[in-house]
């Protein structure tokens, strides 16, 4: 990623359950759904990180990887655009 593109993330106001979201997404290692982020967060229901989750895809700083099912429906799996940019963010 540009060194331009780290400065502008890094400047992002992003509300603190936001970086729960990132934290979580960085916990698990992997691609996850919302309800596996919202389980790691500490929550069962995944309207706890679904609009977060949404507001960092629109930012770009999440990008859907792929879906898979669960319990019975096709839910999205998200990831961080680039683990490494989220160093800088405080």
């Amino acid at each position: 990623m540009h060194t331009n593109s780290l400065s502008a993330f890094a400047s992002l106001p992003l509300a603190k359950r936001e970086h729960e979201v990132i934290a979580a997404i960085e916990a698990l290692g992997r691609p996850a759904t919302d309800r596996q982020i919202a389980r790691k967060m500490g929550s069962e229901d995944p309207n706890r990180s679904r609009p977060r989750i949404t507001h960092l895809l629109q930012l770009g700083i999440l990008r859907e990887a792929g879906h898979e099912k669960e319990n019975g429906r096709t839910v999205r799996v998200v990831e961080l655009t680039d683990e490494s940019a989220w160093k800088l963010v405080p």
